[in-house]
């Protein structure tokens, strides 16, 4: 019986996705991978989605997609699994960008809950054309927000149009959560000194009319303000 149950384990981790049992290891945040390393690609995954035999390959200046004369881009360069909780929002930016401004490129971002082309069904960015050259270092913003907790890995999608140059990312971040329906950040803030030299200054500001993902607030908002942790 034992020897059965050893065998029918072994048959089981054979079986099992490799992702799947790395999901234990999956990254803290926040996360920075640098992609300016012919080695930045050995633990993201790459999808040549169209089979073409073009698609990211790591270079010392990012990570980059070939074009094909014939097909369009159908490419996914994924990071390794991150730990994310429903309820929050995670702030992404990448450095994402064309060879230069004469060849337009096109790509989105996704998340989804395995490192494959079928789970990026999160869409974080929408479709999107560039021609700003990677070497401007042009940011890629996004909110992450999940359905529930759990490993979940971001997907950059290219999907230029045949025929074009390259599509170059260079970073991706993603930093610690926060409640998007916490309050945004203050207004119009001022601090003017009293113009006697008494040790006093005016503070003036407008509070928060959206929260941390840009919507209206809800209820009210009141504001504290702290000197060495006091009120």
């Amino acid at each position: 019986m034992k020897k059965h149950l050893l065998t029918a384990f072994i048959l089981a981790a054979l079986a099992a996705p490799s992702w799947q049992a790395s999901a234990q290891e999956a990254h803290l945040l926040p996360y920075h991978k640098d992609l300016k390393s012919t080695t930045a690609l050995d633990d993201m995954t790459v999808i040549d989605a169209n089979n073409d035999g073009k698609t990211w390959t790591a270079s010392v200046v990012g990570a980059r997609y070939n074009y094909d004369r014939n097909n369009a881009g159908d490419d996914w360069l994924i990071t390794p699994g991150l730990r994310l909780e429903a309820g929050k929002g995670y702030d992404l930016t990448a450095i994402l960008g064309s060879y230069n401004k004469y060849n337009e490129e096109k790509y989105e971002i996704c998340l989804g809950t395995a490192p494959t082309a079928e789970a990026m069904t999160i869409q974080v960015v929408p479709h999107t054309a560039t021609t700003t050259c990677y070497k401007d270092n042009p940011e890629v913003k996004g909110t992450l927000e999940v359905p529930g907790d759990g490993v979940y890995y971001v997907g950059i999608h290219c999907i230029s149009d045949k025929n074009k140059m390259s599509l170059y990312c260079v970073s991706i971040d993603v930093e610690q959560g926060y409640a998007p329906s916490a309050p945004g950040a203050l207004q119009d803030v001022s601090v003017k000194p009293e113009p006697t030299g008494e040790f006093y200054v005016d503070i003036a500001f407008k509070a928060p009319l959206v929260n941390n993902v840009g919507k209206p607030m809800e209820g009210k908002v009141s504001v504290s303000l702290l000197r060495d942790g006091q009120e």
